[in-house]
């Protein structure tokens, strides 16, 4: 009975790890496909249900937003690895600092985040991005020697379900890769 706990316990321990990134300790690209997707079923099930005039136009079921550093390959090449790691360490604390318990802030990969909002109004989900964008550009990162460095982001967001007025059957793939394409406009201004 005891080996029996101790094997759930190591499973639910790998399981865990298989969804987080190890440098930071937030939910990584993983989770996002395992856990979110199921999420975007029951709101398209949800929306295919609910034309009985609730008036929920102006909130979105959920907000994703891709945020990327700018200019981050030149802190890792000046101050090395460890000063970027210590960067998005911090970057993660900006982040968590700034969005809702509810939000999901997942590391994507290298200096991309992921935000996904839940139940926000179109004009909260531009707040929020600002307050990311601005949070960000004013804060000072302190790097593994001392060292005082600050950065801006990029960040594109898009809110799901896309279309209210039609059952949305947009794919996980396609909504993150239409912010991540607004992301890189806003990169270009």
């Amino acid at each position: 009975l005891g080996k029996n706990k101790q094997l759930r316990e190591l499973n639910q321990a790998l399981q865990e790890s298989s969804l987080s990134d190890p440098l930071t300790g937030l939910r990584n690209r993983r989770f996002v496909f395992e856990e979110v997707s199921r999420d975007l079923d029951v709101i398209q099930r949800r929306l295919g249900d609910e034309r009985d005039g609730i008036d929920k136009k102006d909130i979105s079921e959920l907000v994703f937003m891709m945020i990327d550093l700018d200019n981050f390959k030149p802190i890792n090449d000046t101050y090395g690895h460890a000063a970027g790691d210590k960067m998005l360490i911090e970057l993660r604390d900006v982040l968590l600092g700034i969005c809702r318990r509810s939000d999901f802030v997942i590391r994507w990969g290298g200096d991309e985040f992921v935000v996904i909002a839940k139940q926000t109004r179109s004009n909260e989900a531009e707040a929020l991005a600002e307050r990311i964008r601005t949070s960000i550009s004013d804060h000072n990162f302190k790097l593994s020697d001392g060292q005082l460095v600050r950065t801006t982001c990029s960040i594109g967001f898009v809110s799901y379900p896309l279309f209210r007025a039609q059952t949305d059957e947009s794919s996980l793939d396609q909504i993150i890769s239409l912010a991540d394409g607004l992301m890189y406009e806003a990169k270009k201004q």
